[in-house]
């Protein structure tokens, strides 16, 4: 299960995120929607660990993220594809 908790992601002072929540069970399919510049990248980018959130708590598979980088969440079953 994929699971972010308020949390918000700043560049240099910027909300570019603001306190994302959700929780994902592993059997569902889920779309990111948005307009151009709404920052999903962003979004993506902190949930597979490749920039990490300004404060809150991701955690996959129910375990915290915290302190986790983007090789170790591919080694979780988690990778963001470019």
């Amino acid at each position: 299960m994929l699971e972010l908790i308020d949390v918000p992601k700043h560049f240099f002072g910027v909300a570019t995120l603001r306190c994302i929540s959700f929780s994902e069970l592993t059997s569902e399919v889920l779309d990111l929607i948005g307009l151009n510049g709404s920052d999903k990248s962003t979004g993506l980018n902190v949930i597979s660990a490749l920039v990490s959130a300004t404060r809150g708590e991701t955690r996959f598979p129910g375990n915290p993220n915290a302190g986790v980088g983007a090789t170790q969440m591919d080694k979780r079953g988690l990778e963001r594809p470019f």
